[in-house]
This record gives C-alpha cells, sequence and structure tokens, in this order.
C-alpha cells in the first residue's frame, strides 16, 4: 500500500506546474529549521509531501 502511495504521490508532483512545485519547495524550505540548509533532494521530498496533503485535503471537502 505504500508503493502505491509514493507512486500516487510522484504522478501528482508530475503533474503540477513548475510554478506549483516552486511553491511548495518554498514552502517547505521555509519550515526547515532556521539556519541550516536542506539539501535540494530533502526538500523535493517535503514539498512532494505538502502537495500530497494539500490534494488530500482539497479532495475531503
Amino acid at each position: 500500500m505504500e508503493e502505491l502511495e509514493n507512486k500516487a504521490r510522484d504522478e501528482l508532483w508530475q503533474s503540477l506546474s513548475d510554478t506549483e512545485r516552486d511553491q511548495f519547495c518554498t514552502v517547505a524550505r521555509d519550515e526547515y529549521p532556521f539556519d541550516t540548509h536542506a539539501p535540494e533532494g530533502v526538500v523535493q521530498i517535503l514539498a512532494k509531501m505538502k502537495a500530497w496533503e494539500a490534494r488530500q485535503v482539497s479532495g475531503c471537502s
């Protein structure tokens, strides 16, 4: 089940525009601990999770 969710999360990420992806990446960077540098791979993982959470919330409305 986790593998299916990861695939769905990746598909959602790929379906977003560059602007939408950039917005989620900005949120992920902003939430990273102050005075630390988040590697881009980590930022992208966090951003994908943010996008997935946002889709889940909007899908429940």
